[in-house]
């Protein structure tokens, strides 16, 4: 009897059309600069959320943490032109722990 399935059984992962894309669960606010907000629109638990500026700038300090859906992380940024040189790197773990990377431009 004949097969009517056709295609090759295989171990190999799923092509990129196969999977639901993944949407960046943040919404950075910039509306009180030079204080931002980082706030977690998603609905899952974000672990090790880390935030770093890169290139020009000055941030405050920022614990690595975990967020909550709705909880945000407040940020303390300054410098000139910052639209123009400084960019804000996000890393967060989601609970599966794949980890991921979002840029941020001002």
């Amino acid at each position: 009897m004949a097969s009517t399935d056709l295609a090759p059984r295989s171990d190999a992962a799923p092509s990129f059309r196969d999977v639901e894309p993944y949407r960046v669960p943040f919404l950075f606010d910039r509306s009180r600069a030079p204080a931002y907000r980082l706030v977690n629109i998603g609905a899952e638990r974000l672990r090790g959320v880390t935030v770093a500026l890169v290139d020009s700038g000055v941030m405050s300090p920022v614990m690595p943490g975990a967020l909550e859906p709705t909880q945000a992380i407040e940020l303390q940024i300054r410098g000139e032109h910052l639209e123009l040189n400084a960019t804000l790197l996000v890393r967060w773990l989601r609970p599966s722990g794949d980890e991921y990377l979002w840029r941020v431009c001002f």
